[in-house]
């Protein structure tokens, strides 16, 4: 499935996806890329966790989505928009400076399989701790891991992955009922200036690769899906909307 900026995708995107707090909507350059530079200039953090630096310009951005997204048919990046901080009457798909809560991707996608990953999970310092993060993930998993006729992609299986070092990932994963798999020792090499966990260190003598990175694995399945993590997502997304009301 082709969108505009982001090439051909291996599962289909629905047209809306989307609740009373949050809506994620594919995004493009031409509409997304100036409100993502603006919203994160001084938070340069907010990339810390991620494996390639901070944008400081819309050209950063369209390396990101050459690089990164456009040659990967497993890979769809979406905005996320924040409804409840708009002060004039929601558009679907538009998203502003003003309702602009960060980004996200529906990942490592393999239709043989029937599997993918939440990742790239970036949410702007402001509307960390809210419902954003709880419902934009919720609703890529409602879509992925329900039953085709029930107008989702069917999965067997979602990942999440983050550096072991960073706890809070790991921790949001499982409170969205992830289960924790085990750790994959030296999976990734880091860009130089990225954090490392305990342990990770270039390989001694340095071969001139940057910092290893040891990735924490998790995963919900379908089994786990229609055996109550189903219901208990939808209802964490439900206490999420009554802390906003």
């Amino acid at each position: 499935m082709d969108f505009p900026g982001q090439g051909k995708f291996c599962f289909p995107i629905p047209p809306y996806l989307g609740n009373d707090l949050v809506e994620l909507v594919p995004f493009e350059i031409s509409k997304h890329a100036d409100i993502y530079v603006n919203a994160l200039k001084g938070h340069d953090e907010a990339f810390r966790w991620l494996p390639y630096p901070a944008f400081a310009s819309i050209a950063d951005v369209e390396t990101f989505m050459q690089t990164w997204v456009i040659p990967d048919s497993g890979l769809f990046l979406f905005a996320i928009k924040d409804k409840t901080r708009s002060t004039s009457p929601d558009v679907q798909g538009v998203v502003t400076e003003e309702t602009f809560a960060g980004v996200m991707t529906l990942m490592s996608g393999s239709v043989q399989a029937a599997t993918a990953e939440l990742g790239h999970i970036l949410i702007l310092p402001k509307c960390q701790r809210t419902h954003v993060l709880t419902n934009a993930c919720g609703l890529l998993l409602q879509y992925a891991l329900s039953r085709t006729e029930e107008g989702g992609l069917g999965l067997r299986r979602m990942q999440w992955q983050a550096n072991e070092a960073n706890g809070p990932s790991v921790a949001a994963a499982k409170k969205l009922g992830f289960q924790f798999e085990g750790v994959l020792r030296w999976h990734r090499v880091l860009p130089k200036e990225k954090p490392i966990g305990p342990g990770n260190n270039a390989r001694e003598p340095d071969d001139g690769r940057g910092p290893g990175r040891h990735t924490a694995l998790l995963s919900l399945c379908w089994d786990d899906w229609e055996g109550g993590q189903r219901e208990a997502l939808a209802q964490k997304m439900v206490l999420r909307k009554k802390t906003v009301e």
